[in-house]
């Protein structure tokens, strides 16, 4: 059940033919008393603060690259695009839809246009 690098987990108490554990992430499971475990900590301990150096070699790894949304262009995501980190402006009457704003519509209607 603990199995990744330098995890371990604890015993909390023992209650008839259960034994209470916490686990790596601080829940606490019921285990039969007769299960089998081997006592000690996962070796490799130093494996989280490993630094991949390079894209090369996380991709070599298969980790793909982790893209912001508001990075992307507009037809790739529903966050994209735009000037730095502007939000688009939706008109109330298109909300929930895929139509294009009419911006000179827009213009006349604030009185800028």
């Amino acid at each position: 059940m603990v199995r990744s690098a330098g995890a371990s987990a604890q015993v909390m108490a023992k209650e008839g033919n259960y034994v209470q554990i916490r686990m790596p992430s601080g829940e606490i499971r019921q285990l039969v008393r007769e299960c089998m475990a081997t006592v000690g900590q996962v070796g490799n301990i130093d494996h989280e603060n490993r630094v991949l150096g390079n894209a090369g070699r996380s991709r070599h790894l298969g980790i793909r690259p982790d893209v912001r949304g508001t990075a992307m262009n507009a037809v790739d995501h529903p966050h994209g695009g735009g000037r730095g980190r502007s939000k688009e402006i939706i008109n109330p009457a298109h909300r929930g839809t895929n139509l294009p704003r009419d911006t000179r519509r827009d213009r006349k209607k604030c009185g800028t246009g």
